[in-house]
């Protein structure tokens, strides 16, 4: 039987992944693009965060 914190964990993970995902593809753009140092370390702290943030969320919820 699924308990009403798996469903919630489930939530949580999908909301995680999707933050996630949107939050690599801004980081992508802005290490690639940017001309000044400070966007890319930017970019690059957007994308280690999102790093963290996806493989949080695919951990609880499996599409």
């Amino acid at each position: 039987m699924i308990s009403l914190t798996d469903v919630k964990k489930v939530k949580q993970g999908r909301l995680f992944a999707t933050i996630g995902i949107f939050m690599m593809a801004t980081g992508s753009f802005m290490a690639c693009l940017c001309n000044s140092s400070s966007g890319i370390y930017v970019g690059n702290a957007l994308l280690i965060l999102s790093l963290a943030l996806t493989t949080y969320g695919f951990t609880y919820w499996r599409p």
